[in-house]
């Protein structure tokens, strides 16, 4: 009896060492969970970053060519009105213009006729540039943005793959739970087994104290 006893007494300290393995195997896998989740959700707001940025830059793009056209356009008619300036000598006849002025409110009508010319040209040359500088601004605006689109998508690609080192982990972890679980049923059954041993061993013995009472 006391052989079974000591069995017993062993095998219920396995058991608690068992559910203290299986305590400490399922907060390592709880604190994997945790893990997965938060670079699951670090992920998809990078995602949605990367989507952001991509609408972005489609925006810059489409501005990049609606400047480059007004540009050429602009530059085109800059140089057709130039050609036809120096070809018709228009500047030498303003000379002539001026002169020929009739008193001086005439003069100060023809003056402000020539004017508005060399206004014109000069705002057209101004808005030229300011179009130059606009559209040099979205260029590095763009390259910026497809810097950060490399940037976040190289991100996500070491977040994937930290995430799935997370995952193997954690289902290394669970089999190596439900090995500790299934240790602790067979144990459990064993001193199931064992008690039920004693509790006969006690049956026999009080029967056998029985029979020795009606002696």
């Amino acid at each position: 009896k006391k052989a079974v006893s000591d069995e017993i007494s062993t095998l219920q300290g396995n058991i608690n060492a068992r559910y203290s393995e299986i305590a400490s195997e399922q907060a390592v896998i709880n604190d994997i969970e945790s893990k997965i989740t938060a670079s699951e959700n670090k992920i998809n707001t990078i995602q949605g970053e990367i989507v952001k940025v991509e609408k972005e830059i489609e925006i810059v793009k489409v501005n990049i060519s609606e400047k480059e056209k007004e540009i050429k356009y602009k530059e085109e008619l800059l140089g057709k009105r130039l050609r036809n300036l120096y070809k018709n000598n228009v500047y030498e006849k303003f000379v002539v213009v001026l002169m020929e002025s009739e008193g001086l409110s005439d003069l100060v009508s023809r003056v402000a006729t020539i004017s508005r010319v060399i206004i014109t040209d000069n705002a057209l040359i101004n808005e030229i540039e300011n179009l130059k500088t606009q559209l040099m601004a979205d260029k590095e605006k763009l390259d910026s943005q497809a810097h950060e689109l490399e940037v976040n998508k190289q991100k996500v690609l070491e977040e994937q793959a930290s995430l799935k080192g997370a995952r193997a982990e954690r289902e290394e972890k669970k089999k190596q739970l439900n090995a500790k679980i299934e240790e602790l049923r067979v144990l459990e059954a064993e001193q199931q087994s064992k008690y039920a041993n004693l509790s006969a061993e006690e049956k026999s013995l009080k029967a056998e104290i029985h029979e020795i009472d009606e002696i």
